[in-house]
């Protein structure tokens, strides 16, 4: 439990990402073609009713390389939103955190090195609060990313997370590309 410090960010938090994710397609000056991937649960089901109606939205099984290659190559993308994740609550993510940090790990990984393979111009990586320290101030900045421990029982998920925001910071960094 976390006493009686509500959990940082929240439905509050997630919505500020659902913005971010709204701006970086309005400011487009080209019709994008966008291969949006999101989960049902936090921010994923929160965008997806937006993404909807603005952008071509696929459906692939994130974990096989080859299947998110063959879209890459069939549809082009010029944008990639990731807003899909492996997720469950307390009990789930407490019994089954290999599987959390191995599939996110993987999503992650297929689908920005695709995207960078595919010479997709850019990419956003979303997460939710639970990437950020359990005792974060609020509200939430990112610089408080890394800045003390993760909730335990979303520590696998949340590492993953993570570890694809910082993948994203390499590329940018190695490539020079717009990825986030």
């Amino acid at each position: 439990m976390r006493g009686d410090k509500p959990y940082p960010g929240g439905r509050a938090g997630d919505q500020v990402i659902a913005g971010r994710a709204r701006s970086l397609l309005r400011c487009e000056r080209f019709k994008a073609k966008v291969l949006a991937q999101f989960g049902v649960q936090s921010v994923g089901g929160d965008i997806s009713q937006w993404f909807a109606a603005h952008v071509h939205l696929a459906q692939r099984h994130l974990l096989d390389e080859a299947n998110v290659n063959q879209w890459m190559v069939a549809n082009k993308p010029d944008v990639v939103v990731l807003a899909a994740a492996k997720v469950g609550g307390i009990h789930a993510n407490s019994t089954y955190p290999a599987e959390f940090i191995h599939q996110n790990l993987v999503i992650n990984s297929n689908l920005i090195h695709s995207s960078w393979t595919h010479q997709v111009s850019r990419f956003l990586n979303l997460g939710s609060s639970c990437i950020y320290p359990w005792q974060s101030k609020q509200p939430i900045k990112e610089e408080y990313l890394l800045s003390g421990p993760l909730e335990k029982t979303n520590e696998a998920y949340a590492l993953a997370k993570i570890a694809g925001l910082e993948m994203c910071k390499h590329y940018r960094h190695q490539y020079g590309v717009l990825f986030h």
